[in-house]
């Protein structure tokens, strides 16, 4: 046999209409400040990030692929919670490299910010790469100076004729 059900109290339609109205209004601009809120975050992350040079850039771009990488939870955590220009940017770079939609959205959202982020993240590439071509220039520049010196040698060994 079922329990009958108590009511502790009624709500009439009138006020459920009333609260729902008010929660409404209360909800009402709330994605339109977080869309506003990334899209500042994007523009302040290119501004600060195309700012920097050289060898500064390049360091930026080097703690920004750890970052990315697994593993560096502490971190990416300690920086979410700064307040330093430099580290808001970089952990908007670092959200947008692991996907977040809300960073990705902020970007598609502004087309001239999209452009100067993709040229940056290009540019950081290319800094990331270029060690790895410096290194394979050296040993290909080492085997074809060795390769010289054994044709020389040969020349030098060879008779007389």
């Amino acid at each position: 046999m079922r329990k009958q059900l108590h009511k502790a109290g009624t709500v009439s339609v009138g006020e459920k209409i009333k609260l729902k109205l008010t929660r409404r209004k209360e909800t009402v601009g709330r994605r339109a400040n977080s869309h506003k809120h990334y899209d500042q975050e994007a523009a302040h992350a290119v501004r600060v990030l195309t700012a920097l040079e050289g060898e500064r850039l390049a360091g930026v771009i080097r703690q920004a692929s750890l970052l990315c990488q697994p593993g560096n939870h502490e971190e990416r955590f300690r920086l979410s919670r700064s307040n330093a220009d430099l580290n808001r940017a970089l952990t908007f770079l670092v959200n947008a490299c692991w996907g977040s939609a809300r960073e990705r959205d902020a970007l598609r959202r502004n087309q001239q910010i999209c452009e100067a982020f993709e040229s940056l993240v290009d540019k950081a590439n290319r800094l990331l790469n270029q060690p790895k071509l410096d290194a394979r220039q050296k040993i290909d520049e080492q085997k074809l100076f060795k390769n010289k010196l054994r044709g020389l040698r040969k020349d030098r060994d060879a008779p007389a004729s």
